[in-house]
């Protein structure tokens, strides 16, 4: 029997259908039951928006009331990103879930979501923790190597799924797109991949950098299925500092909302692109300031996200040299030699802008295990980009879908001193650090040869 014999269509009338109201997650933004895109350039702070949403939500401050989220990410690191950041926005960290996929072949591995393939395991992972909120981040990241996402046809079967659960579950999926570098303020134009990316969801929103203020974001929604679009928000990133026990206190940051804005699409995608004079140094050093500015990343997702923005390997060297990212203050092994570990990349405290810290106190909640929201104290240092921003407050988010918090910021002075490699008496290198020690030179000299290389070319070798 065939697929076409097994199959029958099924009529039913409209007058037989009920209408329902729509609901929010986030008022105008962010439906409940259907996907909702976040595109904009790396760096921007996307994936910092979808976690302030995630932190209102377990903290009750959306219309939808307390609930969690689970987060899906395959770019930031989960201990030294995700976590602070959530800590940095006051939410409840046991309602927020990161989910990984046990592979069944007796190894005990576990890898990341496969769409369409794992719809199913995070229905029940939704089901399971009562979530109203799954992020994932990058989206394309997480599509099986069989969807080709320059196809309307195969991206639609591969994000028609997740609607399926969205809906069913009453949930909002909201997933994290990069926009190209095409010379155009149509973000339909900008968004990568097949036009199933932006014809799929419901809302798409669209984050660019301000005109008006580089230092500055504005988030528009670009398309709504259900009715007027939300107005326009004008964002900052707001860096924080999270005290971490007996040792030294954890830089990170969050977004934080500074009011409504008349910018469109157009003047954003527009100031996002940058001058087209400007050399591909300067765009390279301008996307690892953004990149960076919330502390230590993972050398291996800023070389990726920086490949994605169209940023070649050696640009983007000579952009780390040129900031001062060097070993072995800003450059760093985290969690052991091979395999064990990775590179971490950090921006160094003189390339970034003089404003005022925020500190937050220890969570009160976190021993008890509740999680619940930090107490903030104020440092007024110095004036900043930020600084003559008023927010209103750590408000709930209105019927009109503003976020609120405060802007701040942090300056320091860096000191980059000589690596020497490990060593035994004798001389030679201990067997245990050979790989990290291999891997430390590759960084050094990496750094050191682009030095050479443009003074060569600045006529400053003799």
């Amino acid at each position: 029997m065939t697929a076409s014999e097994i199959r029958r269509a099924k009529l039913t009338a409209y007058r037989d259908i009920p209408d329902e109201r729509v609901e929010w997650l986030w008022p105008l933004r962010v439906p409940l039951g259907a996907v909702t895109l976040i595109a904009g350039q790396p760096g921007l702070g996307k994936s910092q928006v979808s976690l302030a949403l995630a932190a209102k939500l377990t903290r009750g401050e959306l219309p939808c009331g307390e609930g969690s989220a689970i987060i899906a990410t395959n770019e930031d690191h989960r201990a030294a990103v995700i976590r602070p950041r959530l800590r940095a926005n006051q939410a409840n960290l046991g309602e927020i879930y990161d989910i990984r996929v046990g592979v069944l072949d007796g190894t005990d591995t576990e890898d990341g979501i496969v769409l369409p393939l794992d719809v199913a395991e995070l229905e029940r992972s939704v089901e399971e923790t009562g979530a109203r909120l799954v992020v994932l981040d990058p989206l394309v990241s997480f599509l099986a190597a069989s969807v080709d996402s320059w196809k309307d046809a195969s991206v639609r079967q591969a994000l028609a799924p997740l609607a399926m659960l969205a809906e069913r579950q009453g949930c909002s999926v909201v997933g994290i797109v990069h926009v190209n570098k095409v010379l155009s303020g149509d973000p339909f134009q900008r968004i990568g991949g097949s036009v199933g990316f932006q014809g799929a969801p419901r809302s798409v929103l669209v984050l660019g950098r301000d005109p008006d203020d580089e230092d500055r974001r504005v988030l528009l929604q670009t398309k709504s299925n259900y009715g007027r679009t939300a107005p326009g928000l004008l964002l900052g990133i707001e860096p924080i500092l999270l005290p971490a026990g007996d040792g030294p206190e954890i830089e990170t940051s969050r977004i934080v909302e500074l009011g409504a804005t008349d910018h469109d699409a157009e003047s954003v995608l527009g100031s996002s692109l940058g001058d087209e004079g400007r050399s591909s140094i300067d765009e390279a050093r301008e996307f690892l300031s953004d990149t960076l500015s919330g502390g230590p990343v993972d050398a291996a997702e800023v070389k990726r996200e920086a490949k994605a923005a169209g940023i070649g390997e050696r640009t983007l060297s000579s952009a780390k040299a040129a900031l001062g990212i060097r070993m072995p203050h800003y450059v760093k092994r985290v969690g052991g030699a091979g395999a064990l570990g990775h590179w971490t990349w950090e921006l160094p405290k003189s390339a970034q802008p003089i404003t005022p810290i925020c500190n937050l106190s220890e969570n009160p909640h976190e021993s008890s295990g509740s999680g619940g929201a930090d107490v903030l104290t104020l440092q007024t240092q110095s004036n900043g980009p930020l600084s003559e921003q008023k927010p209103k407050g750590a408000n709930p988010i209105t019927q009109d879908g503003h976020l609120s918090e405060k802007p701040h910021e942090s300056s320091d002075k860096g000191v980059v001193t000589p690596l020497r490699g490990p060593s035994s008496s004798n001389g030679s290198l201990r067997e245990q650090d050979a790989g990290r020690f291999a891997d430390e030179q590759s960084e050094l000299f990496g750094g050191r040869l682009e030095d050479l290389r443009r003074a060569a070319e600045e006529g400053r070798l003799r």
